[in-house]
């Protein structure tokens, strides 16, 4: 299991058959989610988050920590607030996220890294972790007031696109 760096540790049980087969779906389900607040810790995920990213055929390059750790470093404002989502030493999610604060308006605004100048953003999770992955990270992000560009309109313009072809 990674060290984690930011102080959250979440287990989730989750029923192992669901995303295994096998000898495998025997072990004890367990996700562990580690918040990552510092540049530094979301520059070390690099490797880990490249084989993650390599293997899902649906990840944009926008996506990818090519494109998102140069955006953080040289764009990022506000307050690092990603997750990433482990099965035992193995990434298999990665929600990069920032809170943002307006110098006009003080609510705080939870964003994907990469929000303003990049075309598709969205959390990465390993398909046999989509469902369950979600619920540690999203646990410990709090209430969330959903706004236009939200899950509702992604799912919208990817059926808009799926229609296009």
């Amino acid at each position: 299991m990674p060290a984690v760096a930011g102080g959250l540790n979440l287990q989730a049980g989750t029923a192992a058959s669901a995303r295994t087969n096998g000898p495998a779906a025997m072990r004890a389900p367990s996700i562990d989610c580690e918040l990552v607040s510092c540049s530094l810790r979301l520059e070390e995920l690099d490797e880990d988050w490249r084989e993650l990213w390599s293997s899902l055929p649906d990840a944009t390059p926008f996506q990818s920590p090519d494109w998102l750790l140069p955006w953080w470093k040289h764009y990022g404002e506000g307050q690092l607030f990603s997750f990433a989502i482990w099965d035992e030493a193995r990434l298999v999610g990665l929600a990069p996220l920032q809170i943002f604060r307006s110098a006009v308006d003080p609510t705080r605004r939870l964003f994907l890294l990469g929000t303003g100048n990049s075309d598709y953003l969205d959390v990465l999770f390993h398909p046999a972790w989509r469902r369950a992955g979600w619920r540690p990270a999203s646990a410990g992000a709090g209430p969330v007031r959903r706004t236009a560009g939200g899950p509702e309109h992604r799912h919208a313009h990817r059926e808009r696109a799926r229609a296009a072809h």
